[in-house]
C-alpha cells in the first residue's frame, strides 16, 4: 500500500502584526522614554478607577528642571521630593528652530505590592498634550504657531496661543473647537462662539500672568538665575487659585507652551509689543 502524501509545508512569519496591542513608541530622541510598568508585574495593591479630571486641586508652586515639572521647593534650584508631576519629551529651553513637536505627559504614581511583602511605588506616564510649534518666518511674514494637541479626553481640548487683537495688549490661550464640537454645537441650535478662550496672558520680559476668562489671576510666571550660576535658570510656575485637574493640567501645558516660545525667540527684555514675530495666528482660531 503506497504512503499517504505528506500534507504541504505551511511557513510561518517570522514578525507577527501586533500593532492594534503595542503602540509604536514616541521619539523622545536621545532622551530616555519614560518609565513603563511591565505586563507581567502583580496588579496595584488597591485598584483606581483612573484620575477624576474634575477633581479640584490647591493652589501650588511648580518649577521646570530639564524634561521634568516638580512641586517648588523652599529655595530656587530645590524641589519639594524627587517625585515629578508631568514630564516632556524633549528640553524645551534647548530647542532650535526646526524642533515641531514635544509630548506632555502627567506622572501617576501608585502603590504595588512587592514578594516580600512590602509595596513599591510605579510611576505611569499619560499622554495629556502634543505641544506643536512652527517657529516664525519673519522674511516671508510668517508668523510663529503655537497648537496644543490633546492627547486625552480629560483635557481643556485643542488650545492655540495668539496675540490679543487690535490694540489690545497681550496674548490669549484660545479655544480651538474640533468638527465634532461644532457639529455638536449646531446639532442643538448653537452657535460656535469665535474668540472663546482660557486664559488672557499679560507681562514682560519673562515675567507674566494668567488670567482665566473671569479676569482673576489664576497663575503667574517667572524665571529666576541660579545663585552662583548665572547660564542656569529656573522656569517657575505659581498657581494661585484652586483649579480642576484638567484645568491645572492644560495650564501646566500651555506654560511650557509658553516658555518653548520665549526660549525660540530669546526674549529676555522684550514687551510683547515687541516680538518680532508679530500676531501668533493659528488658521482656526480666529479671535475677535
Amino acid at each position: 500500500m503506497p504512503p499517504s502524501p505528506e500534507p504541504p509545508a505551511v511557513f510561518l512569519p517570522l514578525f507577527v502584526a501586533v500593532s492594534d496591542h503595542i503602540p509604536d513608541p514616541p521619539a523622545y530622541g536621545d532622551n530616555p522614554p519614560p518609565y513603563a510598568v511591565a505586563a507581567d508585574e502583580p496588579p496595584a495593591y488597591r485598584e483606581q478607577a483612573g484620575v477624576d479630571p474634575d477633581e479640584v486641586l490647591p493652589p501650588c508652586a511648580l518649577v521646570l528642571h530639564g524634561r521634568f515639572v516638580y512641586r517648588a521647593g523652599p529655595t530656587p534650584g530645590t524641589t519639594a521630593g524627587s517625585d515629578a508631576l508631568y514630564q516632556l519629551s524633549r528640553l524645551i529651553h534647548e530647542q532650535r528652530s526646526e524642533t515641531e513637536r514635544i509630548d506632555f505627559q502627567r506622572l501617576d504614581y501608585r502603590v504595588r505590592p512587592s514578594p516580600d511583602g512590602s509595596s513599591a511605588v510605579t510611576r505611569r506616564a499619560k499622554d495629556v498634550y502634543s505641544l506643536e510649534y512652527l517657529a516664525p518666518r519673519p522674511y516671508a511674514h510668517i508668523p510663529a504657531v503655537l497648537r496644543l494637541v490633546p492627547q486625552s479626553r480629560k483635557t481643556l481640548g485643542e488650545v492655540c496661543i495668539v496675540k490679543r487683537p487690535f490694540f489690545h495688549w497681550g496674548y490669549r490661550a484660545l479655544r480651538v473647537l474640533s468638527e465634532a464640537e461644532r457639529r455638536r454645537v449646531q446639532a442643538e441650535g448653537g452657535r460656535a462662539k469665535k474668540g472663546e478662550y482660557h486664559f488672557a496672558i499679560k507681562g514682560r520680559d519673562e515675567a507674566w500672568q494668567w488670567r482665566d476668562a473671569a479676569g482673576r489671576v489664576a497663575a503667574r510666571q517667572t524665571c529666576e538665575r541660579m545663585p552662583g550660576r548665572p547660564a542656569d535658570v529656573e522656569f517657575r510656575l505659581d498657581v494661585l487659585v484652586p483649579l480642576p485637574r484638567r484645568t491645572l493640567d492644560s495650564l501646566v501645558a500651555m506654560w511650557c507652551m509658553w516658555i518653548w516660545h520665549l526660549c525660540t525667540l530669546g526674549i529676555t527684555s522684550r514687551k510683547p509689543y515687541e516680538d518680532p514675530t508679530g500676531m501668533l495666528h493659528h488658521p482656526n482660531a480666529r479671535p475677535h
